[in-house]
């Protein structure tokens, strides 16, 4: 092409993009405008393209659903699992869909490894809270020890 990391497409310059994990960039050329791939995000023709989740997308059109920026392709991101899979990022993925403390209504945020640890009740399988709350959880209550939620204080019963 006419400049070092770029590909001219039928005069056009394009410049190459870095794949998503575990996808592929690729560059087409074609005779017929027809037969090109588009975008499926803005329907234009992708002369250059990102590929995965099973669709096409402008490096700049790879965008995250919840906070709209562009995510980088060459780092990992979350997606929906419904028929749709939107692309997210993964902290945007933990704030909507993530699980949340019980104590401060927080998403519990992922770990450097990419898990989410918590501490979780006994008793109660939803009663799920921040490992910051860990060596202070805060009041409970003295008969089934439930954590306390932060603005939702228990009754003081004086016992």
């Amino acid at each position: 092409g006419p400049f070092p990391h770029s590909l001219s497409v039928r005069g056009i310059v394009a410049p190459l993009t870095q794949p998503a994990i575990e996808s592929d960039v690729t560059t087409i050329s074609g005779t017929n405008i027809n037969d090109l791939p588009t975008c499926c995000v803005c329907g234009n023709v992708a002369y250059s393209y990102l590929q995965t989740l099973d669709k096409k997308y402008h490096a700049e059109c790879f965008r995250c659903m919840g906070c709209h920026d562009v995510i980088d392709p060459s780092s990992s991101f979350a997606f929906t699992k419904d028929d749709e899979k939107h692309p997210l990022h993964r902290k945007c993925y933990a704030e909507l869909f993530g699980i949340k403390c019980v104590v401060c209504k927080e998403s519990i945020p992922t770990g450097a490894n990419g898990r989410v640890s918590y501490v979780k009740h006994p008793f109660f399988d939803t009663d799920q809270m921040c490992p910051k709350h860990a060596l202070d959880p805060g009041r409970r209550c003295t008969g089934c020890h439930r954590f306390e939620p932060i603005g939702n204080e228990f009754a003081n019963l004086d016992d």
